[in-house]
């Protein structure tokens, strides 16, 4: 007997008969040329025959990690699959020799393989089979991690470095994979690093997920998704706030929302180049910021968060910049404007031997004899409570011999004041 239920429009298989229903997942299969993933395990194996059956133009993808005996099996019966039904299959073997994450670097491998081929044979994209109980591993890894994640458990659509990603089986169970594997009478293997509980992921399918009914696993599966429903609501007002925020975020702002904490999620999303950040992360910080002062903490990628006097702002610590004028020359850059007009702290009087120019980042030590004496930059910065973002792009004005000539908004070096500047620096 067939037991079929509809999820969210998407058909869920279970029992052990024979499936006829193979365009699990909509007309966004059935256009153009895409990738299919394939590990040779069941799911995949699933996902590949669905393909075929609904008479989709794709290319298979494998990658053989070389890690087990049975791999070379695993990609042998992907081949013989592919070969069979005329599908061109492509494999790459990695050579991983790392002692770090193998995990992490499992999924950066694949990926750049996909996209590889999804580029070069035009792809709609690439299409993976993760399904039922992927998700709920995902969203109780998450759960015990505590983190607060762009979508619990498994989106059914996303977008990895550019590259689409669609997950058709997410409303089909394991078992239910396994069964259409037996009863169409096709090969796949099983990954005996998957019967450990070496990894969170196993360790949860095991104690956990394996454990539970077809029917609880549904239940929990319409719970997360209404939870990524009121989340994506949530997201957007939160979304809309650090938006208006734009670089400069008040704390105070911050700290009176109730909100607040999605709000700097959110923020951090817009300027730290997507990151995602935990909850425990959000939460140390609210506490820092709960305590007044200036503060620093690290981010992904060489960038800092940092609060000066009461907003926060994100540095690129690798932040420099550096231009040479070989003669005057308008010149409009995301950090400073070179022109021939402007107010007299951004004058200065160039003579011939002073060319060519460097116009540059800040550097430890600049300072710029003035009238009045001599101005260290990084105390300028602090008397005016200039932010560190501020700090590490604003403009440095050096002539020939590498005098500091120039710092707009402080003046021009006393040799090279006149009444009739002949280059602005606008900042």
């Amino acid at each position: 007997m067939i037991n079929v239920k509809l999820i969210d429009g998407k058909v869920s298989f279970a029992g052990s008969a024979d499936f006829t229903c193979y365009n699990i997942c909509g007309d966004v299969m059935l256009k153009g040329k895409w990738v299919v993933a394939v590990s040779g395990g069941s799911d995949s194996m699933t996902l590949l025959d669905q393909c075929v059956k609904a008479e989709m133009d794709l290319i298979a993808a494998h990658v053989n990690y070389q890690k087990r005996d049975s791999a070379w099996r695993d990609m042998k019966l992907v081949e013989d699959y592919c070969e069979q039904h005329g599908i061109p299959c492509y494999v790459k073997l990695s050579h991983y020799e790392g002692k770090g994450n193998f995990q992490a670097y499992a999924r950066d491998f694949r990926y750049a393989f996909f996209k590889e081929l999804a580029m070069k044979y035009e792809c709609a994209g690439v299409l993976v089979a993760h399904q039922l109980d992927d998700v709920i591993e995902t969203y109780l890894i998450q759960k015990e991690r505590r983190q607060i994640p762009m979508c619990y458990g498994l989106a059914y659509e996303t977008v990895i470095d550019g590259l689409r990603i669609v997950r058709p089986l997410l409303s089909m169970s394991k078992q239910a994979c396994r069964d259409y594997c037996v009863m169409r009478h096709i090969s796949y293997g099983d990954d005996e690093s998957n019967f450990t509980d070496d990894y969170t992921r196993n360790r949860i399918r095991h104690q956990i997920v394996e454990k539970m009914s077809l029917e609880e696993k549904q239940l929990l599966a319409k719970q997360i998704q209404m939870m990524n429903e009121e989340k994506r609501q949530l997201d957007q007002t939160a979304k809309q706030a650090a938006q208006q925020a734009g670089e400069y975020l008040a704390v105070d702002d911050l700290l009176a929302r109730a909100d607040g904490d999605n709000v700097l999620r959110q923020w951090l999303l817009l300027n730290n180049g997507g990151k995602n950040h935990s909850q425990a992360f959000i939460e140390r910080l609210f506490q820092r910021m709960s305590k007044n002062g200036n503060w620093c903490a690290d981010l992904p990628d060489n960038k800092r968060l940092y609060c000066d006097y009461g907003f926060l702002n994100v540095v690129d610590e690798q932040l420099t910049y550096s231009y040479t004028l070989e003669k005057f020359e308008p010149l409009d850059t995301p950090w400073f404007k070179v022109s021939a007009k402007g107010t007299s702290l951004q004058a200065v009087s160039v003579a011939e031997n002073d060319w060519p120019l460097t116009i540059r980042s800040p550097l430890p030590g600049d300072e710029i004899v003035l009238r009045l004496g001599t101005k260290k930059l990084n105390r300028w910065f602090i008397d005016r409570k200039k932010s560190h973002k501020e700090r590490k792009c604003w403009p440095v004005v050096v002539n020939r011999v590498g005098k500091v000539i120039l710092v707009p908004e402080i003046g021009c070096e006393v040799a090279h004041f006149t009444n009739k500047p002949n280059v602005f620096v606008i900042k």
